[in-house]
């Protein structure tokens, strides 16, 4: 027995890491509501570091500024369109097909 697993590592590689995508993507799901609220928070602490920044200030700290407001609009915009019950699905769907595969038929 122990043989065979060790000549099917592999598979068994493979299905592990189905297992750790689709775990992810469960715990991320159940995050959600989390997620959303602070990037929305740092969404509204950018904008206000943004506006707030006197005009004779150096520029290149304008830019870091919007640069730090782009990159929560980017995160904010993927816990609302990208993490969704679908992308959770599809992950277990890849990982019961990985499972599935390692299966050997009955011996006649």
């Amino acid at each position: 027995m122990v043989a065979g697993i060790y000549e099917r590592r592999e598979e068994i590689s493979f299905v592990s890491m189905e297992n750790i995508k689709y775990g992810f993507r469960r715990n991320v799901l159940g995050l959600k509501p989390y997620g959303v609220f602070f990037s929305f928070l740092s969404i509204a602490f950018s904008f206000y570091q943004f506006y707030g920044v006197e005009i004779n200030r150096i520029f290149p700290e304008m830019l870091l500024h919007l640069a730090a407001l782009v990159v929560c609009i980017v995160i904010f915009a993927w816990w609302l369109f990208c993490v969704k019950g679908s992308w959770v699905r599809d992950a277990g769907d890849a990982y019961a097909r990985a499972l599935l595969a390692t299966c050997e038929l009955p011996r006649a």
